[in-house]
């Protein structure tokens, strides 16, 4: 696992983006795709998320994903994951990378719990 920054690019900013919209970190004004035309480039956007998770823990906003930054948004995942299966929501491997199946059980569980509500599109409020 490696420090990522501005200018990075590629599948492992494109995991960190998801796993950061998953968990209620996206940016408010625009989808990743506004960044450079596609997700997976870690531009402006992307480093505000970061700070934005960062904050929560008390950690200073580098603007970047250290490895310690980039373990405990895994972990948060893989938590999330572990609740939701046991929810009976989610069966797939806890792994901690935000998927199309953690997504899907969230957004199960966010129908079941907000009758009459728009659920989020199976994504956290932080």
């Amino acid at each position: 696992m490696k420090v990522l920054k501005k200018g990075d690019k590629g599948r492992d900013v494109a995991e960190l983006q998801q796993a950061l919209a998953g968990l209620g970190y996206q940016p408010e004004d625009a989808a990743w795709q506004t960044e450079a035309g596609d997700a997976g480039v870690f531009g402006e956007q992307t480093a505000k998320a970061v700070n934005r998770f960062r904050a929560g823990f008390g950690w200073d906003p580098y603007g970047q994903a250290t490895v310690n930054t980039r373990r405990a948004i895994q972990a948060e995942v893989a938590a999330l994951q572990r609740k939701l299966a046991a929810l009976g929501l989610y069966q797939g491997a806890v792994h901690g990378r935000f998927d199309d199946a953690t997504r899907q059980a969230l957004a199960a569980f966010q129908t079941a719990s907000l009758p009459g509500r728009t659920a989020a599109g199976g994504c956290l409020d932080p």
